[in-house]
């Protein structure tokens, strides 16, 4: 399904580049696919926070 793949995808990219609190972050959404709304909602909540650390980071590197 979407959800599941989307997460599963977003993971793997967070792994190939080291933000790894993201991938967790992703891997709990991938694993909340037939929870409820809420559920769902509170999992995206945690990967948009960790992907916003994750860019914040990558920023910081790229203007090394």
């Amino acid at each position: 399904d979407a959800w599941r793949n989307a997460a599963h995808s977003l993971k793997g990219s967070a792994l190939g580049i080291g933000a790894f609190a993201l991938a967790e972050a992703c891997g709990d959404a991938e694993s909340a696919r037939d929870a409820s709304p809420e559920v769902k909602r509170a999992a995206l909540t945690r990967v948009a926070d960790a992907l916003a650390e994750a860019l914040v980071d990558i920023a910081a590197y790229s203007g090394r």
